[in-house]
């Protein structure tokens, strides 16, 4: 059985408790809750005192110790809400949408894709239905991971950084077969809307999530 008792019947009476703790923190406070537990029994099921326990709960001190756990979750929770621009995800979803369609064209109608669909590409060489299906299938990668960036841009950040290297290096493809006398300048409006600024695009969304990545983390840093 167990009972709440007083604090001056918990302490003895030479000033300290049954442990000989005079003046503890546990027991010292206004708000201490004592119990007692005390039971008899013997190994015929008969009853006999076996001994007593005697524990104190100090309330105030349950009180701050929650409090110090709950304040530094919620701090780290708070940083969490920032939001990215509103231009970033539909304009994620666009170029998504881009790519897919033209890994698509590329993967299942190469011969169309190279003579038809896309000015400028038959003089870049001779057609290689292979190596058109191939270029297929890493635009259709890099438009599926740009459709979970557009998600949860903050998440699958990384998507935005493999597009934009993949723009960049075919920006750089270009602008060196042009260099070089491999490209006419004939279909260059068409190269600086499928490829150039989608590529600036791309390295401008990677530096905005990842610059508030880090005043995110840094936010929790602080708050912790």
């Amino acid at each position: 059985m167990a009972n709440q008792i007083s604090r001056d019947e918990f302490r003895g009476y030479d000033g300290g408790d049954d442990y000989g703790i005079a003046d503890g923190f546990d027991t010292y406070c206004a708000r201490a809750l004592v119990f007692r537990y005390s039971g008899w029994q013997d190994d015929r099921g008969s009853h006999r005192n076996i001994g007593s326990c005697r524990f104190a709960l100090d309330i105030n001190l349950l009180a701050r110790a929650s409090g110090s756990f709950s304040e530094p979750r919620a701090g780290r929770r708070r940083p969490m809400k920032m939001n990215i621009p509103r231009w970033i995800v539909p304009l994620l979803w666009i170029m998504a949408a881009l790519d897919i369609v033209n890994g698509i064209e590329m993967f299942f109608f190469p011969s169309a894709w190279f003579f038809k669909l896309v000015p400028g590409v038959p003089e870049t060489g001779a057609y290689n239905m292979h190596l058109v299906m191939d270029g297929g299938t890493f635009f259709l990668a890099v438009g599926v991971g740009l459709v979970f960036a557009a998600i949860n841009p903050r998440r699958n950040a990384i998507a935005v950084v493999v597009a934009a290297v993949a723009g960049v290096m075919h920006s750089a493809l270009h602008i060196y077969s042009h260099a070089a006398g491999l490209l006419s300048t004939e279909h260059l409006v068409t190269e600086v809307l499928g490829i150039y600024i989608p590529a600036i695009l791309l390295i401008v969304i990677s530096a905005i999530l990842y610059s508030q990545s880090d005043e995110t983390r840094i936010a929790a840093a602080r708050a912790a």
